[in-house]
């Protein structure tokens, strides 16, 4: 880990059109870690969550949980080739089940459509539109948009 191999790396980012936030937030994790930071948090820091209130305990107007609804997005980390399991391509482009009547072209239902689905059905259970983001890694962004263009 040097200056060299930062520079390096955010030239290739640069030029790969990575937006300047990523560059930035990447170059500041780069010199924690070159510093020694190793970003993890010892068990002995972690206190447990408790006498947490449970959902069906709660009491949410109606109208202030729609609007509540209106303006949350739903995340989704996609990011992740499967090269571990011989892959080269993102692995929610896994086939999860063969020919399906549901899949738009009647193919192959992957991991990504099961969690295009998802989305759909909790925008459509509130009657309340929420954004879906995926995120994915500089290798899986290109497949993901070729298997699901955002709607």
């Amino acid at each position: 880990m040097s200056s060299q191999g930062l520079s390096q790396s955010t030239d290739r980012m640069r030029d790969a059109g990575v937006a300047p936030a990523a560059i930035d937030v990447f170059a500041r994790f780069y010199r924690l870690l070159e510093s020694g930071a190793t970003g993890m948090i010892p068990e002995a820091d972690v206190e447990p969550l408790t006498d947490v209130t449970h959902r069906d305990e709660l009491e949410v107007p109606e109208d202030a949980a729609r609007d509540a609804l209106r303006r949350t997005a739903v995340i989704k980390l996609n990011g992740g080739l499967g090269t571990s399991m011989g892959m080269d391509r993102a692995k929610s482009l896994l086939t999860v089940r063969d020919a399906d009547p549901q899949h738009p072209d009647g193919g192959p239902l992957t991991f990504l459509d099961v969690i295009v689905a998802q989305v759909r059905a909790a925008r459509r259970a509130p009657g309340a539109p929420r954004p879906r983001r995926l995120m994915n890694s500089l290798r899986t962004q290109a497949d993901t948009h070729a298997a699901h263009a955002p709607h």
